[in-house]
């Protein structure tokens, strides 16, 4: 309720306000088969970082759902009726919506603060703000395990890969997290670092995007490793491991560096992991993303992890500050941009509520949308 310039009471439209962060990754071991449902183990360490997604929720009139993405072209309106697996860019927010029993008229709008792609996770980003928001708007404030859970569900048939459920378990709780993989089975554990160990590691980090902004990068600088060129030097043609390491060894060598805020150690194990994985991948690398690699280890940085997506990229680099100047500026001379970084120690959170009436309200989030509806 609220009053007008005349003093008259009005009511306030009903409005949710939710947001979750993007995330990177700081390490990962091991291999999953989803198809076993024992399989092998995979282990994966994500920070959240202070990008995020904000979903607003408000009512309104009409039938169906609207879904409007910020700096997406596509607006689309959703009932009971539409086939529940719609391709394209707002599958994932309507596989959401349909977890939900919403109410005709209900809007949703999707406001990202960074472009898709890159490996931040930006999926899981989408998806977690959304159950937040409407289950806070159905009535339920959820933690993050259930929001989470539904999150898993909602996905399951929209995105195939095992390693999707890391990025809405780091979407949902926020801060470091360590997520173990086995078959179609996930479990999350938070990391707690202490107040000196968090500042070191969020100074070391540097983020990294290709080519500047709303500009990709050029064809002959793909992402994806090409043919070495003669003369590279040893690391950059994909030296040897030191000597192949469990994923739970890898996993219990980059937990005890972080909480210990031994950097120095941490960027070593990111760099023998970035050197395994190159040998694992079978080929020589010599491709943008390895100039880009070797050229900030030139300049001073311990190691780095890479998400690609196309001709969006993101390469995420621990080094020491004195060192960052030096690998900012070789890195821009290439055609990448430094963005801002800093850790995000809430997951999944509700910023405004304005009081719903009545007639909004849905009921439980655990009521599914029929069947072949």
């Amino acid at each position: 309720m609220g009053t007008d310039n005349d003093g008259r009471t009005t009511t306030m439209e009903p409005v949710v306000i939710a947001r979750a962060p993007l995330s990177i990754s700081l390490g990962e071991a091991g291999t999953c088969q989803p198809e076993q449902s024992d399989g092998p183990l995979k282990l994966v360490i994500r920070a959240a970082i202070s990008y995020y997604t904000y979903t607003i929720v408000a009512g309104g009139v009409g039938e169906g759902v609207q879904i409007i993405w910020a700096g997406c072209p596509a607006v689309r309106s959703c009932n009971r009726a539409t086939d529940a697996a719609i391709a394209g860019d707002l599958a994932l927010p309507e596989a959401v919506a349909r977890q939900f029993n919403v109410p005709d008229g209900l809007k949703i709008f999707l406001v990202p603060q960074m472009p898709a792609g890159g490996g931040l996770g930006f999926s899981g980003s989408v998806a977690v703000s959304m159950i937040k928001a409407l289950a806070y708007w159905s009535g339920i404030d959820l933690g993050p395990g259930d929001v989470a859970a539904l999150a898993c569900s909602a996905a399951a048939e929209l995105l195939e890969r095992p390693s999707v459920r890391v990025d809405l378990y780091a979407a949902a709780y926020g801060g470091l997290t360590l997520t173990e993989i086995r078959g179609r089975h996930a479990t999350c554990e938070s990391l707690s670092l202490t107040p000196p160990a968090r500042r070191l590691l969020e100074k070391s980090l540097m983020l990294f995007r290709s080519g500047e902004e709303g500009k990709p990068v050029p064809s002959s600088a793909a992402w994806p490793p090409g043919p070495p060129s003669e003369g590279q030097s040893g690391e950059a043609r994909g030296a040897q491991p030191e000597g192949e390491l469990r994923a739970d060894e890898v996993a219990l060598r980059l937990r005890s560096a972080l909480e210990q805020g031994d950097i120095s150690a941490f960027g070593g194990l990111l760099h023998r992991l970035w050197v395994a994985e190159r040998c694992a991948s079978g080929g020589e690398p010599g491709g943008f993303v390895d100039r880009c690699y070797r050229s900030a280890r030139e300049c001073g940085a311990l190691g780095g992890r890479c998400g690609l997506a196309g001709d969006d990229g993101t390469l995420v680099l621990s080094c020491h500050q004195t060192h960052q100047p030096d690998v900012t500026s070789a890195l821009r001379a290439l055609g990448l941009v430094r963005w801002p970084l800093r850790l995000a120690p809430a997951g999944a959170e509700i910023l405004e509520a304005v009081p719903r009436a009545p007639s909004y309200v849905m009921s439980s989030p655990s009521l599914l949308w029929p069947a072949g509806s």
